[in-house]
């Protein structure tokens, strides 16, 4: 799996997360957004490990939010550090309204967070 460059440009064409990049199983995407929304890092830490993919994969049953739009928004910080730990590339992923995980910070988030998200390659003006 890779997550650097061509990820990246997978991104700017529109298939990062979809069919046309790297599959991923749905449940594996779901349980990677369950671990955000519950702050489980270690066991999110694990599965990225075992399948980096699913950092930029898109969750149908979620606006096709990646596992990095929940834990910004949900305000994991553990969590959002380890998938960009996993794959820098998953700063740029849209959900289905467009949306980066930047668009998901909230007054809760820290800087350090945002810091990270932005240093990964965020694209601050989306």
């Amino acid at each position: 799996t890779t997550c650097g460059r061509d990820t990246m440009a997978s991104f700017s064409q529109g298939k990062a997360g979809t069919a046309e990049s790297e599959a991923v199983d749905a449940s594996t995407v779901a349980s990677a957004v369950r671990l955000c929304f519950a702050g489980d890092v270690e066991p999110l830490r694990e599965l990225l490990a075992a399948s980096p993919a699913v950092a930029i994969a898109k969750d149908a049953s979620f606006n096709d939010s990646s596992p990095l739009h929940v834990a910004i928004g949900e305000n994991e910080e553990a969590c959002a550090l380890a998938i960009i730990d996993a794959c820098a590339a998953s700063v740029r992923a849209r959900d289905v309204e467009a949306r980066t995980p930047l668009h998901h910070v909230g007054v809760g988030t820290s800087r350090a967070l945002v810091e990270a998200v932005v240093a990964a390659g965020a694209e601050v003006d989306a």
